[in-house]
């Protein structure tokens, strides 16, 4: 395409404006997917883009609702659990020592719940020794 176009839509001219273009499809490509989920053919917009590539993701957006949720219900008690401890910090309750409990890392300190129905006994670890630690417990579990 050639650089000079404008969009005068948004008045941009040059390489820039096409980044501001809507891209159409061409003419022989598939304006449908099936749903890998609910195996139903939906048209291209009730599919998320993945942000990874420029193309759609397997499950359409009613089946991707549907998953959330269940997710969300499953981990209900984990989210209620993190919801009281944060409010427990900002409320002066519970007080972030500023440093890791494992290293002397003052960088990016988050909370760590060992047992969710506790949801102010929490540990105080950076960034890299909570993932460090979700490894381990993987490792134990599986």
């Amino acid at each position: 395409m050639d650089s000079k176009q404008t969009n005068h839509k948004k008045g941009i001219t040059g390489a820039n404006s096409m980044r501001f273009a809507v891209q159409a499809l061409p003419v022989d490509s598939p304006r449908f997917k099936f749903c890998i989920r609910c195996h139903a053919e939906k048209p291209l917009n009730d599919f998320y883009i993945r942000t990874d590539t420029d193309k759609r993701r397997g499950y359409c957006r009613t089946c991707e609702a549907i998953a959330r949720e269940k997710i969300r219900k499953l981990n209900l008690h984990k989210d209620n659990a993190k919801c009281k401890a944060k409010y427990a910090e900002r409320t002066g309750r519970l007080v972030n020592p500023g440093k890791c409990e494992k290293c002397p890392s003052a960088k990016n300190i988050q909370k760590h719940h060992d047992d969710y129905d506790k949801p102010l006994d929490v540990r105080w670890l950076c960034a890299k020794c909570h993932c460090r630690h979700h490894a381990e417990m993987r490792k134990k579990v599986g």
